[in-house]
């Protein structure tokens, strides 16, 4: 009796940590796209690399990514919305966001409060000067 308990033991268990996996790779592959909507974009960049993301549950909306990008596509990110350039001079980790991805220097906000978040918020590209890294930064109240 306890050796077949002990298999259902190993096979629930084995199936979970499947479960989890799949849920996280699925997430993951998810990730850039998740990028794209934020943006207000329809396809993410080719060169879209999502380094990390953060979203508290919270009753607002708060997602906070790290994401590196080619120079050359970076422009791509700006094409959903008219945004605001703010120079800034803090770095990555100094921004009262979540700390997502490695610390880098950041010289750029661009920003915009679109007027379909009816209650208010904002979206938010916050860049260094090589426009290589990025914090992709959304609140919606």
């Amino acid at each position: 009796m306890w050796h077949k308990i002990g298999r259902a033991f190993i096979w629930f268990f084995v199936t979970l940590c499947l479960a989890i996996m799949i849920l996280w790779l699925v997430d993951y592959l998810q990730q850039p796209q998740m990028v794209a909507n934020i943006l207000n974009i329809k396809t993410p960049p080719k060169s879209l690399r999502v380094i990390e993301c953060e979203s508290p549950i919270t009753t607002d909306v708060l997602t906070t990514c790290s994401i590196e990008i080619s120079q050359n596509e970076f422009s791509q990110l700006l094409a959903g919305y008219n945004f605001e350039e703010i120079a800034i001079n803090a770095t990555s980790h100094t921004l009262g966001l979540p700390k997502v991805g490695s610390e880098f220097a950041v010289n750029i906000e661009y920003s915009i409060q679109p007027p379909e978040f009816k209650y208010g918020g904002f979206v938010r590209v916050i860049t260094n000067n090589e426009k290589k890294h990025a914090i992709i930064d959304l609140y919606i109240e």
